[in-house]
């Protein structure tokens, strides 16, 4: 890929999802950014973003689209993460909400990532 992963709709959706959960969802969780439910959506998050990073120093598509298969599965993480903090009512609506639309906005754009990587 020529362009640096930074320039990347999907890993810019991704960080903003991390970023909010770092800020403002993290902190709201019971035992704070420290708890283990913290811990492992913070974790999940983040990890998205490097392995997109990492896929962008890939020159072979396959191994480019590998990686993105990884990072579709840590959204996914991430998501389980969200819909079980919202079940235990730990956010008010309005902010799972934004981050629940945040995960989905970022699947879809590296589902369509995946997809021009699947034409090459």
């Amino acid at each position: 890929m020529s362009d640096r992963f930074e320039k990347m709709p999907v890993w810019q959706k991704s960080h903003e999802l991390t970023l909010l959960i770092f800020q403002e969802v993290a902190p709201q969780l019971p035992g704070g950014a420290e708890s283990a439910l913290a811990g492992e959506i913070m974790r999940a998050s983040m990890t998205v973003g490097a392995t997109l990073a990492g896929a962008s120093g890939h020159s072979y598509t396959k191994e480019r689209a590998r990686r993105c298969f990884e990072a579709r599965g840590l959204l996914y993480e991430t998501l389980n993460y969200l819909l079980l903090i919202n079940d235990l009512h730990y956010l008010p609506d309005t902010l799972y909400q934004r981050t629940r639309t945040l995960t989905g906005e970022a699947i879809a754009l590296l589902n369509d990532y995946i997809a021009s990587l699947k034409r090459r």
